[in-house]
């Protein structure tokens, strides 16, 4: 089929004229804009181009202007010298179109209808014409070539294929009157466009319904491809230009379309819709009455519909796929399933819809043997890994490489903002890799910098070490936090890796330093001497002796062991971060008599006083004096969890 005709480009100041027969006219402007009865005026007349638009040419004929289909026009040449030419016969005419060309004289009514020839031809288009024994100047509008040859007019190939031109504007706008037109007066609904589109195809990219069911009643090829192979399904769903994509896809299924054609890509319809989130028409493509579409097609990287919905975050599309049928475990190219694609693309939604249907792909590897909780950590996914740690099925300790858990991977990749996640989640704190390296290990002895300053404002324990470490030369040191943490949470800081080394060693003297407190074991500690449940992890002072939990260590009481008064408590933990225990509710009580054996307390061993009330514990009933039940929240006696303490009068 023959390839459209492109008008010649015009220029401001070229001569240009409509040679068509009227109803061919009529129909190029119908198809551009509305069409005036008037400018059947300028047909046959030469006209003076003022400007150009999208669409159309802006032309001067006499006093008129009007803005026409550049198919509709004819270029003129330019006079040259030599060229023969006839003056205009209409004298009024003449004096109008002369008017700042070079004016109107008296003498030049001798020339009118005459013919002459040109002698010169002015910067400004004006013409200098011999004729009548006279010369005149003239502007060009008042000449007229001798010859019709003098005007390029357009060939009966290049009218036809003008006509369709417009069809395909009138397609693209959806004018249907416009296009009933063009097609009465020799327009053709199957000329190929640039890039080998027709008609359909352009109202399909528009998502016209009512073009393209006024196309295809008329016999177009709903499967034609274009020069990059995409059929007009294709194109609309790649189009998505409005709310008719899934009536167009309806009635192109309808026609009888194949909704499984592949592009030079290797992609179908379906394979787009996935990957744009355009869920109405994937539902169009499924309940089309002539099955599903092939839900496992792989383009020429491998990537299913599912692969696209995924990677994009389309997570009821990935729902829609699976359900139907799509097969989850299919991998790309690069070994990447939809699991991969989710993780990579940080789309917890997508993951948790995958990992509802198919449990077994939270620790399927790619082909570079990387698990989803791996590309995670290395993409630094945050969304992605606190989603995978949801489930128990999720192995946290699956190796890569050098016998790397994701624990080990993220203290070896300065990811300290995973950590935390990590080991509440119950990765292993104590791991080692093939070099004897424990996750400790990695971090007293960081590779990399830390990059992820503010992903640390998400973390809980880490961020009070961090702000406990502000106003001190550790301030900047993120990995001893780190360290700090995972000691904390007894991971082994005195075992050897393969070059004998602790990971202590691996810290400078400042840095040990640092974490001292934090190694001090526990376990040496006495037990609190009141409730002997506890360990008393305070130093008195000023005697020394070590005797009261943390429950237990009440201001201004004496020191159990030498009945010394206590001015201060130094702990011998490290303090992370700021303290605010919850208070169980105080309540005001009626007096209450009480034995004398009953006035002292049995923490403090003070005389209770309307200075130092007594305090009664809900549900139990043990007491002890108001100071010291301040810091408890368990009793002292019988261990049992304050609801409320009642205020006793002492009478």
């Amino acid at each position: 089929m023959a390839t459209l005709y492109t008008p010649p480009d015009f220029s401001i100041g070229d001569q240009v004229s409509v040679n068509l027969e009227l109803d061919v006219f009529q129909a190029l402007q119908g198809g551009h804009s509305r069409w005036k009865p008037e400018m059947a005026k300028c047909m046959g007349r030469v006209g003076n181009v003022l400007g150009m638009g999208p669409g159309y040419v802006e032309v001067q004929f006499s006093s008129e202007k009007w803005q026409l289909h550049p198919a509709a026009l004819s270029k003129m040449e330019s006079f040259q010298p030599g060229n023969p030419v006839r003056v205009l016969d209409d004298e009024q005419s003449l004096r109008d179109l002369q008017k700042d060309h070079g004016g109107w004289v008296t003498a030049m009514a001798k020339s009118l209808g005459q013919e002459g020839i040109v002698r010169k031809v002015y910067p400004d288009k004006d013409v200098r014409v011999e004729v009548g024994g006279a010369t005149w100047t003239f502007n060009p509008l008042c000449l007229k070539p001798k010859f019709p040859n003098h005007v390029k007019a357009q060939s009966s190939k290049d009218i036809s294929s003008s006509l369709s031109n417009a069809f395909f504007n009138a397609c693209g706008k959806g004018d249907l009157t416009a296009m009933e037109n063009l097609l009465k007066v020799g327009g053709k609904m199957d000329e190929v466009a640039k890039g080998g589109r027709t008609a359909l195809h352009i109202a399909c990219i528009e998502s016209k319904a009512d073009v393209v069911e006024f196309l295809l009643a008329r016999g177009l090829d709903s499967n034609k491809v274009d020069s990059e192979g995409k059929t007009p399904l294709h194109l609309c769903v790649e189009g998505n230009a409005g709310g008719q994509v899934a009536q167009c896809v309806a009635a192109l299924l309808k026609s009888g379309c194949n909704p499984n054609a592949l592009d030079k890509e290797g992609r179908t319809a379906l394979w787009m819709a996935s990957e744009r989130g355009v869920e109405e028409v994937i539902r169009a493509l499924m309940n089309s009455g002539r099955g599903l579409p092939d839900l496992n097609v792989q383009d020429l990287t491998g990537d299913t519909p599912l692969h696209l919905a995924a990677k994009s975050g389309h997570h009821g599309i990935v729902d829609l796929l699976l359900l139907n049928g799509a097969n989850p475990q299919l991998t790309n190219v690069r070994g990447y399933n939809c699991m991969h694609l989710a993780t990579l693309g940080d789309h917890e939604k997508v993951i948790k819809v995958v990992a509802q249907r198919e449990k077994e792909l939270l620790n399927l590897r790619d082909s570079s043997g990387l698990a989803p909780i791996h590309l995670a950590l290395f993409g630094n996914r945050t969304n992605s890994l606190n989603t995978l740690l949801e489930y128990k099925e999720l192995d946290k300790d699956i190796l890569f490489l050098d016998g790397e858990t994701p624990l080990i991977i993220a203290c070896k990749e300065a990811q300290y903002h995973f950590v935390e996640p990590l080991v509440e989640k119950g990765a292993s704190i104590s791991v080692v890799d093939q070099h004897g390296n424990m996750p400790l290990h990695w971090v007293c002895a960081p590779a990399k910098p830390f990059l992820y300053q503010q992903e640390i404002e998400n973390t809980s324990e880490i961020k009070l070490i961090c702000d406990s470490m502000k106003k001190t030369k550790y301030r900047d040191m993120i990995h001893l936090a780190a360290a700090a943490y995972l000691i904390k949470h007894e991971a082994p800081y005195d075992i050897t890796n393969h070059s004998d080394k602790t990971a202590l060693d691996l810290l400078s003297p400042d840095s040990r330093e640092f974490l001292e407190p934090y190694t001090f074991d526990i376990r040496q500690l006495p037990d609190c001497i009141l409730c002997e449940q506890a360990k008393a992890i305070y130093k008195n002072e000023p005697c020394g002796h070590v005797t009261y939990c943390k429950v237990h260590a009440t201001p201004g009481i004496k020191c159990v062991e030498c009945r010394q008064k206590i001015t201060a408590y130094v702990s011998l933990l490290p303090i992370i971060g700021p303290e605010e225990p919850m208070e169980p509710e105080q309540t005001e009580q009626q007096p209450a008599s009480l034995p004398d054996n009953k006035k002292e307390c049995s923490i403090c061993y003070e005389n209770c006083s309307d200075d130092r009330k007594m305090v009664a514990f809900d549900p139990c009933g043990h007491t002890s004096c108001k100071p010291c039940s301040e810091r408890l929240e368990d009793c002292h006696v019988c261990r049992h969890l304050i609801t409320r303490k009642i205020v006793l009068h002492i009478i």
